[in-house]
């Protein structure tokens, strides 16, 4: 506040008396008469409370007091009554002011005059009151124009100083400085902003010290709660700013955001939690609303404003501690914190982050297919890379992410989640820069609430906006499908930290470790089907490009995933332990046979008894969803396994799998006639040659004569010795086919006994043994069955001679009365075309069974067709680029060796342009040369391929590119000698000693006579080598121009012939 001018008229030598913050108790002490608001009883009682009066004391301050009481009621009374007599009185009071007065001249002067006497408690109430009359006069129309007047008034240079003396006022004033923000506050937002432009052009005075109100907090004893009733410094300060925020352009916001130099942003957001609740849900729905959201705000200004700091302060808010009586507001606070952060992180308007390509956003050149330079490289444990854009905005959300706790906070995880989910590129930097806790199995909360996060992470759907490069027929494609892999397989999920929790003993952890791999599994199948998506329907070259880019994403989702041998373990642990474990792990099993079954394969697992046992628990527990669930994975297993023993009883069974399976199949279970059931059935019946697959196939035949029959106990297990029987003996029972028909031939001229199925011919082997292990009324009942069956057989259509034949070898050797009796009437009754007219009817089982065998044929398995495999073994396409030939002097030749760098100038060797093979030879005389001087273990080996190499081409003529067989053998030598423990190695160096320059034209004979006809190297690793064979023939003929190794083998071909003498 300002000096006083002079000393008061009356007594210019006498000392001014102090005004103290207890002016109540001088009033008390004068004579003049007290008044209160109800004397207001007319206009002009309100002009002279209005009027200008030269004076500081008691009088002044009460007749302000009363013109504020009175505005109290007009703006807060409940009674409408009084508050619309108050509004009429205060309308008439303002029409009949001099045109002088119209802006409340009188009063501004009054405001002035206070501040020139120092009267601190006048100025301070004039203020409010000032405040109060535009805060009632805002919401009616027809004191629009007194207020505008006021405020123009109030905006002039001469009167706006007086804002500008209160504001530089000493922290502790408070009541000088809360009343003029309030005052502002009202300017700026009366008549929707009329004169919010005016407040920005003052604002060398309007928001000249805003940081420092906004840090003025109420101070509090602790334990005492922030009084409601008695705003501080600080919340007017946040309104005057809400209003600004509201009402102004966005060029001022902008200005405003990004006062000095981020000291605002500090102040706004530093103690958060101290605030009122009222006051944090004001503020973050201001910011959302015109700020966040506001299309017209630069991203400078918003970046300004949520700096990592800020968004740590808002983020505290996730432990706000509320009032536990009122619940209310600590739902509205968190929820509002959490929806201002997740607009924040995952709004591209916010300015945390910026959008781009999926290529820029990895770091990926269009140009060359490789990482880009210019952006930041991340490496993760497996070796694999990404990067994250460098920007500022990037880091800030990047680094704000990594103070957030998901494992512990169920709203902080979904904020990490969403912000996964709208910026896929963050995963991998997230979990690069966290990696203060690695995923060790330790049953702790942590470590449970970090599995759980890495779960829902998992769980997220994959992005499309990074799919877009699927389709592209280029090394990219496979880029970005590598990339996808790393969003859904977070780095912390290694194959050997997911191989410890699945042996792990303690439940919980192999459970989540399986539920993890599922959803793995399941992502990765999902993947599949949008490269499939991508690729339909754009020719051979494009599928192609899809068969490679699948089998480089397969090769790296293989490489993150825990060796089946592992899961195989987990599974026949979890036999003693909750059904829950089980149904897990079969579900899992039954993804590494579907999606990955080179992995699946490498491990022999037999399922009977698990099948068997499965099959004991269901029926005893058939309406358990669980043992449902896991007996339908089982036979998905047994689908795929070629390890699976369908005709053994394992330990105390009393069917084998097939019976057993047979028999669910044909009951009443709630999985009874289930499609894959049928399936399973008729596909290993087939295959073993018991039934045949006619227009009607047998195994429906079969299922409904015992569905009709109710067939017991003892009529499966006949058919299970039965069955036994003829897979051990299906040699002897075709020869009995044969004996057969030529024993009845000339009784039956149109017998047809190799059409009927090897079953019956089982059941009439059998037959003499079944009549002496059961008594009559077992006989009785199987004969029953067998005859409906026959009678089915001949509706269906069946050779009805040839089923005479059988009829009449099983009447031969019963002895029973009964049972001969029903025999000798069998087949006796007219065929019944109801039973043909329902199985050919009922074509839905058909459908589903040839669906069933499309998707196991398609379902990952390594059937190949000929146009699948004329897709693998056509001609690789040359390189136009040929990066190696730079990307070579920029690694250490060991890497380059292990990496294949190396063995990528011997393909060059083979391109069809003469400078770019002038240059790979180049580059390996240096490489050779280099080689000579280095101190790695394996470089004489090295050394000396690479000379022969050189040699050779240097042998051939300049014209003729190296043949691409000896390039690519070449190449594979390289890998052989960089690695000691190859089965080839050994093998690999005595060829090196055979001579300084090769014969190309030998190559193919004499690894052929190394590997096939000689001993392997080591005893176990003869199929190693001979793969390492048909990969290293298979990928030396994949040229465009075979006229070269087509003669090689058909010379070595033919060489051979003639040393065996033939033709």
């Amino acid at each position: 506040m300002s000096k006083r001018e002079g000393d008061r008229e009356d007594s210019p030598y006498s000392k001014r008396l102090k005004l103290s913050n207890n002016l109540q108790d001088v009033s008390t002490q004068t004579s003049s008469p007290q008044t209160s608001p109800s004397e207001v009883v007319s206009w002009k009682d309100l002009q002279r409370l209005l009027a200008f009066d030269q004076a500081t004391g008691p009088q002044a301050h009460q007749n302000i007091q009363h013109l504020k009481s009175f505005l109290d009621l007009t703006a807060y009374s409940k009674d409408d009554e009084v508050k619309a007599a108050k509004r009429s009185l205060l309308h008439e009071c303002l029409s009949h002011l001099p045109s002088q007065n119209r802006g409340l001249a009188d009063l501004i002067r009054s405001w002035s005059f206070a501040d020139k006497s120092n009267a601190e408690r006048l100025f301070s109430a004039i203020a409010a009151v000032l405040a109060l009359f535009l805060k009632v006069t805002s919401t009616h129309i027809e004191f629009r124009d007194y207020g505008n007047q006021l405020c123009q008034a109030l905006l002039e240079e001469d009167n706006f100083r007086l804002f500008d003396r209160a504001f530089s006022a000493k922290k502790l004033k408070g009541h000088i400085i809360s009343p003029c923000l309030r005052l502002l506050t009202q300017i700026v937002a009366y008549d929707g902003g009329a004169a919010a432009k005016l407040v920005w052009q003052r604002r060398h005075i309007a928001f000249l010290r805003l940081d420092i109100f906004l840090a003025m907090r109420e101070e509090k004893p602790d334990g005492a709660k922030q009084s409601s009733h008695k705003p501080s410094v600080r919340d007017n300060a946040l309104r005057y700013l809400f209003a600004n925020l509201r009402l102004q352009s966005a060029t001022a916001k902008a200005g405003i955001l990004t006062l000095a130099h981020g000291k605002l942003a500090r102040a706004l957001f530093h103690g958060l939690g101290n605030d009122s609740p009222a006051i944090i849900v004001e503020l973050f729905n201001v910011l959302q609303k015109h700020v966040i959201t506001d299309m017209g705000l630069p991203r400078n200004a918003k970046k300004a404003l949520f700096r990592e700091e800020a968004l740590t302060h808002i983020a505290k808010l996730y432990k706000y501690k509320e009032d536990p009586n009122v619940t209310e507001s600590s739902v509205s606070v968190l929820q509002t914190t959490h929806t201002l952060l997740l607009c924040l992180c995952t709004s591209p308007e916010s300015g945390l982050f910026e959008t781009s390509e999926p290529s820029r956003a990895y770091g990926i050149d269009h140009a060359t297919g490789e990482p880009n330079n210019s952006a930041q490289i991340l490496r993760t444990p497996d070796g694999g890379t990404n990067t994250l854009s460098s920007t500022k905005s990037g880091r800030t959300l990047s680094n704000f992410l990594q103070g957030l706790r998901p494992h512990a906070n169920l709203l902080e995880k979904e904020l990490v989640l969403a912000v996964f989910k709208a910026t896929p590129e963050v995963i991998v930097d997230y979990f690069q820069k966290k990696n203060y806790f690695p995923f060790e199995p330790k049953l702790t909360a942590t470590w449970i609430g970090f599995a759980n996060f890495l779960l829902s992470v998992m769980l997220l759907p994959i992005p499309t906006q990074y799919t877009q490069g699927l389709g592209l027929d280029s090394n990219e494609a496979r880029i970005y499908a590598n990339r996808l892999v790393e969003t859904f397989f977070p780095p912390p999920l290694s194959q050997k930290s997911l191989t410890r929790c699945l042996n792990q003993s303690v439940d919980l952890i192999t459970f989540l470790a399986v539920r993890i791999m599922t959803v793995a599994f399941q992502k990765f199948e999902s993947l599949l089907n949008l490269l499939s998506v991508r690729y339909k329907d754009k020719g051979l070259s494009s599928e192609s490009s899809r068969a490679r880019t699948v089998a480089c994403v397969v090769d790296r989702f293989r490489a993150r995933c825990p060796e089946v041998r592992h899961v195989i373990a987990g599974f026949r642990r979890s036999r003693n332990r909750s059904s829950l474990q089980r149904e897990a792990f079969s579900r899992l099993l039954v993804y590494y046979y579907r999606l990955i079954p080179q992995s699946a394969m490498e491990e022999k697992f037999d399922i009977s008894v698990a099948l068997c046992t499965a099959f004991l628990e269901y029926e005893a527990l058939s309406n358990d969803i669980l043992h449902t669930w896991e007996l339908q994975n089982l036979l998905s297993i047994a689908r795929f396994s070629q390890d699976m023993h369908w005709w053994h009883k394992p330990g105390n069974a009393p069917l084998s799998p097939f019976t057993t399976l047979l028999r669910l199949y044909c009951g009443e279970s709630p999985l009874g006639r289930d499609d894959l059931s049928r399936y399973l059935l008729q596909q290993i019946s087939e295959k073993n040659h018991i039934l045949s697959c006619n227009k009607i196939p047998s195994i429906d035949l079969l299922s409904h004569s015992l569905l009709e029959a109710q067939a017991s106990i003892e009529i499966y297990h006949f058919l299970d010795n039965c069955f036994l029987q003829l897979v051990q003996k299906v040699v002897i029972y075709s020869e009995r086919i044969a004996s057969l028909k030529t024993q009845h031939s000339p009784k039956f001229k149109e017998l047809q006994i190799e059409s009927i199925d090897l079953l019956l011919i089982a059941i009439a082997d059998q037959w003499p043994f079944l009549r002496r292990a059961s008594n009559s009324a077992v006989v009785r009942s199987i004969s029953r069955w067998l005859i409906s069956y026959l009678d089915l057989l001949k509706d269906a259509g069946r050779n009805l001679e040839s089923l005479y034949i059988i009829r009449d070898e099983i009447l031969q050797s019963t002895e029973d009365a009964t049972a001969q009796s029903m025999f000798a009437q069998a087949l006796q009754a007219p065929s019944s075309k109801d039973t043909l007219e329902f199985f050919q009817s009922n074509k839905t089982w058909q459908d589903k069974a040839d669906k069933l065998t499309e998707d196991s044929e398609t379902a990952s398995i390594p059937r190949h067709s000929e146009q699948e495999l004329s897709l693998h073994l056509e001609p690789p396409e040359e390189d136009e680029n040929h990066q190696v030939l730079i990307r070579w002097a920029k690694e250490i030749t060991p890497d380059s060796v292990l990496e294949g760098t190396i063995g990528e100038l011997t393909i060059c060797l083979c391109s069809e342009h003469e400078d770019i093979r002038r240059q790979a030879l180049d580059a390996l005389r240096k490489i050779r040369k280099s080689l000579k001087e280095s101190d790695w273990i394996d470089a004489l080996q090295v050394y000396m391929l690479l000379g022969e190499v050189i040699e050779t081409v240097e042998h051939l003529a300049s014209e003729t590119p190296f043949p691409h067989f000896a390039g690519v053998f070449a190449s594979r030598g390289l890998l052989i000698l960089a690695e000691p423990l190859h089965p080839l190695y050994t093998k690999m160096n005595r060829f090196l000693h055979k001579g300084p320059q090769w014969k190309v034209d030998k190559l193919p004979s004499y690894w052929i006579d190394k590997i096939i006809l000689q001993s392997p190297t080591e005893d176990d690793e003869y199929y190693a080598e001979i793969k390492w064979l048909l990969d290293f023939l298979i990928d030396g003929l994949r040229t465009a121009n075979v006229s070269r190794p087509s003669q090689i083998m058909a010379k070595h071909v033919a060489v051979r012939r003639m040393l065996r003498g033939e033709s």
